[in-house]
């Protein structure tokens, strides 16, 4: 008596253990998806069998044996039963138990039907039989599982807003109906760098795995970007000319410049070289850009009592620029001007301030030297050294058997640069002069008359195909 209580004991205690169970069912009418049947067992078994019992609408349209648990030697068959429920056998013909302890053993492929409403339904294993490989085993009478109709989910970006030269904002967006498992893809084509306009928000499904999702894409507004226009302040002497207004900025994007103004700003100011001294006011206006919203900060020109002197710079003996200052201010060395094909020396001292007197600065340019390459079938040929604007004398043809010769891309003079010609040509004097021995051809002069073999000069060959050649003899 005590045995069979201690057998019955153990017995109960591994049918507490087992479990067929399908995990995560959740699926969206009209949907057709993958899950499977998972086994947790605590003890070895080799065969099972159990009914499949589903809620109506949803049905079975392929099931497969999960080998990672189940041997290729273990049979897998369903049968569909008078009360609705999907039988499931499986037996290991050649007595092996299935893997592991836990994990799917059976993959389905379901279809839930359009017509079905979201919410939570039960599955049900019933008649569940466990066999070891000496045919005993547990029987239970019925596992259940949830099974979750996905409610449809509406996704929609969150439309916003952003200044042009920018980066973008993170995008937002809100659900309504079903939570979503996982996240969508938003994209936006606008960059930076894009102008004032509206662009679509564009999100796609991402890492979302729900069924039955609809996407609605939001707008990003791009605005105008402010930009401020400051004329600055400017101080001049009686009789000194008038000062060139060196406008700033401030606001630009994306490294632009006063460039992109689809019009430029007025400046206006009512002094002259002779106005007397002064404040005068300098306004800005009627600037206009696509991307910019525009304010003016107006400056003022402050016009002293006259007393300047006069910087003067010399480039190769002649006058190249001339500026007025005053005594004791500070100068700023003018750029050294380009030349094409020319170096320039750089400029003789110059003062830090301007003394009380005129000063006189010197520079002068110095001609360069360039190289002109003859290649003959990719090989060098010849280098000549030229200055730059020297005219080019041709290197003459080498000698062979040319029929024509060319230098290509020879320039008439030197260019600020090194340049490379090609020669072009084509060979085959010596065979022209052996087919006109033979009669194979004919051979005129350029006023028609026939000649028995090439004259110095333009020949013009008449092949036997009929077509001709001009063929030049040196």
């Amino acid at each position: 008596m005590m045995i069979a209580a201690l057998a019955l004991a153990i017995c109960n205690l591994l049918k507490a253990e087992d479990k067929v169970t399908v995990n995560d069912f959740k699926i969206s009418a009209g949907e057709t998806k993958e899950v499977s049947i998972s086994l947790d067992n605590d003890v070895a078994y080799v065969a099972f069998q159990f009914d499949l019992y589903l809620p109506e609408g949803i049905t079975v349209e392929a099931y497969s044996a999960d080998r990672s648990r189940m041997p290729e030697s273990t049979k897998l068959e369903m049968s569909k039963q008078e009360d609705g429920a999907y039988r499931f056998l499986s037996a290991a013909m050649s007595g092996e138990p299935i893997v592991g302890n836990s994990g799917n053993i059976v993959k389905l492929t379901v279809r839930a039907a359009e017509w079905l409403q979201y919410g939570e339904r039960m599955g049900y294993f019933r008649q569940v039989k466990l066999a070891k490989a000496d045919a005993t085993g547990p029987t239970y009478e019925e596992m259940a599982f949830p099974i979750t109709i996905v409610e449809p989910s509406v996704v929609t970006v969150t439309s916003c807003n952003r200044e042009y030269g920018e980066a973008n904002p993170t995008f937002e967006y809100t659900v309504t109906g079903g939570a979503l498992e996982g996240a969508p893809e938003i994209s936006c084509e606008a960059t930076a760098t894009s102008p004032v306009g509206e662009y679509p928000i564009i999100i796609t499904q991402g890492t979302v795995s729900n069924y039955n999702v609809t996407y609605i894409a939001g707008t990003l507004t791009i605005t105008k970007s402010p930009l401020t226009i400051s004329a600055g302040e400017y101080t001049k002497r009686q009789y000194e000319a008038m000062p060139e207004f060196m406008l700033t900025y401030e606001g630009f994007k994306n490294n632009e410049t006063s460039a992109v103004l689809t019009t430029k700003p007025i400046v206006t100011c009512d002094a002259t070289d002779d106005s007397a001294p002064g404040e005068y006011p300098i306004t800005l206006s009627g600037a206009k850009a696509q991307n910019y919203d525009i304010s003016y900060i107006n400056g003022t020109l402050i016009v002293t009592e006259p007393e300047s002197y006069t910087l003067t710079y010399i480039v190769d003996g002649e006058v190249y620029k001339k500026f007025t200052l005053k005594q004791n201010e500070t100068i700023t060395p003018e750029p050294e001007p380009t030349k094409e094909g020319y170096t320039f020396s750089g400029w003789s001292e110059i003062p830090e301030t301007m003394p009380a007197h005129d000063v006189t600065v010197n520079g002068t340019f110095s001609i360069n030297s360039y190289t002109l390459t003859y290649m003959i079938d990719e090989v060098v040929y010849k280098q000549v050294v030229y200055e730059f604007g020297a005219t080019i004398t041709p290197e003459p043809q080498p000698e062979g058997d040319y029929v024509s010769f060319e230098w290509m891309g020879l320039p008439e003079t030197m260019p600020a640069h090194d340049v490379t010609v090609t020669a072009v040509y084509e060979t085959g004097i010596a065979e022209i002069m052996m087919m006109a021995q033979q009669g194979q051809l004919r051979i005129y002069s350029p006023n028609g008359k026939l000649h028995s073999k090439l004259q110095k000069g333009l020949n013009i060959v008449v092949m036997q195909d009929g077509t001709t050649k001009k063929v030049v003899v040196k």
